[in-house]
């Protein structure tokens, strides 16, 4: 679809989806560029923003919701009316990242607006869908404390989940790690008695 129709078709008032798209804002001096997974716009207003999740665990991450929080900003940046907008979590395991019929979730969100929780049959499992009010003053409290990091304004804050530690390059040389083990140290002198 051009932009141009786009457009139209958004201030026109009906019902319009948009994958992936691209949102862009400044907040105080800081630009902040995202692709939401999916928006829909009725009225000529932004009312879901979709992201899509592929994960064993099918609950929501906090950062799913930051990050869907984020996007929801943006829109607010990019000068929409962002009053009645619900950001929806769909998340799905792994091996339904291909699947087709998560083309379908909106349409399910869309006939049942006062369900906060859905659960929908796709062809290689289950989605379970999360629908969330957008939250303003949670969205900026969780920006500016991400922000005060990368300003040198606090100091970085360690984990408490393994998972996460464990997934960081940094494990073994972090002194909050909480995953650093003698298997990895071995390993790594293994190998770098080898390479010697």
């Amino acid at each position: 679809v051009k932009r141009e129709e786009l457009w139209r078709n958004i201030f026109s008032g009906k019902l319009t989806g948009v994958r992936e798209m691209l949102l862009l804002g400044k907040h105080n001096d800081v630009i902040i560029a995202g692709v939401a997974d999916a928006a829909f716009f009725y009225g000529g207003f932004p009312i879901l923003l979709f992201e899509h999740k592929f994960s064993d665990r099918q609950i929501p991450f906090g950062d799913h919701h930051v990050q869907a929080r984020l996007y929801c900003y943006l829109l607010h940046l990019m000068g929409w009316d962002t009053g009645k907008l619900k950001y929806v979590l769909a998340i799905a395991p792994r091996q339904c990242r291909d699947d087709g019929e998560l083309t379908k979730i909106p349409s399910y969100v869309l006939k049942q607006p006062r369900e906060d929780k859905l659960r929908v049959k796709l062809q290689a499992g289950y989605a379970n869908v999360y629908v969330n009010e957008f939250d303003m003053k949670e969205t900026l409290n969780d920006l500016d404390w991400a922000l005060g990091f990368w300003r040198e304004e606090r100091p970085a804050k360690a984990t408490t989940k393994a998972r996460k530690c464990a997934a960081c390059p940094f494990r073994e040389i972090c002194e909050s790690s909480i995953v650093r083990s003698s298997t990895l140290t071995g390993a790594s002198e293994d190998l770098s008695g080898r390479l010697a």
